[in-house]
Formats: C-alpha cells, structure tokens, sequence
C-alpha cells in the first residue's frame, strides 16, 4: 500500500499465490474514498484483508476490507475515525484497528 503520488491517490496491492509467476493485482482507492488519500497498512488473516489510511485533505481516517483475497473492496469505516496507521487480525477473526489522538476500536470479525 501507500499513494500514486501522481494522482494523490492510495494504492494497495495484493500478491498472487505464486509471487514468481502471477501478476500483482493494484487496486485504487479513489474508487471508495474520494480526495487525496494515502495507505497507511494492510493486514490479512484467512483470505481477508483490511487496508487503512487517511484523507490528506481533511485528515479523516478510512478502513477497506476485502474477504475475497482483494478481488473486491468495500469502505467499512468506523463513524469519526481519525487517521488510521494500524490494522491487525486476531486469532477470532476480529479486526483492530488504531490511529491518530488515541484511537482504538475492535470490530467483529466478518
């Protein structure tokens, strides 16, 4: 993950099974979260994936989850979220995410 600094744009990218013959999959943001955005982390667990970032414009957090291994996304944003840095897995399948002034949340597993 991280930003298309020509387009001001968060990119993420996802790995074929095999990294030596398949082709790296990149998916834009911009087609979830509108403005200048930039990817912050990425985390997987069980074929589901979570990217987080920020608007660099508002500074408004965004969380992006997948439970197809990134074929598609879908803008699963906590209300009020600040800038988001991390995002983790754990061993339920629950997702946590933390970011700017503090921020903590746990959200249920898909």
């Amino acid at each position: 993950g991280g930003v298309d600094q020509d387009l001001d744009i968060g990119v993420l990218y996802t790995a074929p099974a095999d990294l030596y013959e398949g082709t790296w999959e990149r998916y834009d943001v911009d087609a979830l979260i509108v403005g200048a955005t930039v990817v912050r982390a990425i985390c997987g667990a069980d074929g589901e994936l979570a990217a987080v970032g920020e608007d660099l414009q508002g500074g408004a957090g965004f969380l992006l989850r997948s439970t197809d291994g990134g074929e598609t996304w879908s803008d699963d944003t906590p209300p009020e979220a600040p800038a988001l840095t991390v995002c983790a897995f754990r061993h339920d399948g629950a997702l946590v995410v933390s970011g700017a002034q503090g921020y903590y949340r746990t959200l249920p597993a898909s």
